[in-house]
C-alpha cells in the first residue's frame, strides 16, 4: 500500500503541529503503561472494529462503513490501529465515553454485549470509564 494509512492522515489533519512526532511503527508493538481511548458509536476503541477478532493487537484495519461515514470518508480505507489485543496488555485504560451519539453504544457497553471491542476492555483489571452527561441520557 503506497497511501497513508488514515490514522497517520488524521493527525496530519487535525494535530498538524505533532506532525513531526508521528512514527509508523513497523515491528511488533511495543505495550504502554496506559492506553487513552474514545469510544465510536459503533463500540469501537481506536480502529478495532466490531467484525474484528478479540485478539487483534496491532496492524492494518478496514475501516466500517459505520466508521467511514462518522468520519466523512468514502470508499475501501485502512488505518494502522492498536487494538484490545495491546490494550489489555497496558497497566491501566481509560475509556473516553463522550457526547450524546454515543448513548447507544453505552447502554450496549453496559449489557454486555459481548460483540462489541469496548465490552472486551472490561476484563482489564484497572480499566477507568469516563462517560460525559451527554452519553448518559
Amino acid at each position: 500500500m503506497t497511501a497513508v494509512p488514515y490514522s497517520i492522515g488524521i493527525f496530519e489533519k487535525q494535530l498538524p503541529s505533532f506532525k513531526q512526532q508521528i512514527q509508523f511503527i513497523e515491528e511488533t508493538p511495543h505495550y504502554a503503561d496506559l492506553g487513552i481511548l474514545g469510544l465510536g458509536t459503533n463500540g469501537h476503541v481506536a480502529f478495532h472494529e466490531p467484525s474484528m477478532d478479540p485478539a487483534f493487537s496491532f496492524g492494518y484495519v478496514e475501516l466500517s462503513e459505520s466508521t467511514k461515514k462518522n468520519l466523512h470518508v468514502e470508499g475501501a480505507v485502512e488505518a494502522v490501529s492498536y487494538g484490545v489485543g495491546a490494550f489489555l496488555r497496558t497497566k491501566a485504560l481509560l475509556l473516553l465515553i463522550s457526547g450524546s451519539n454515543k448513548r447507544g453504544v453505552f447502554e450496549s457497553i453496559k449489557a454486555g454485549r459481548d460483540d462489541i471491542p469496548a465490552v472486551w476492555l472490561t476484563s482489564h483489571e484497572q480499566l477507568h470509564v469516563y462517560v460525559d452527561k451527554s452519553s448518559v441520557g
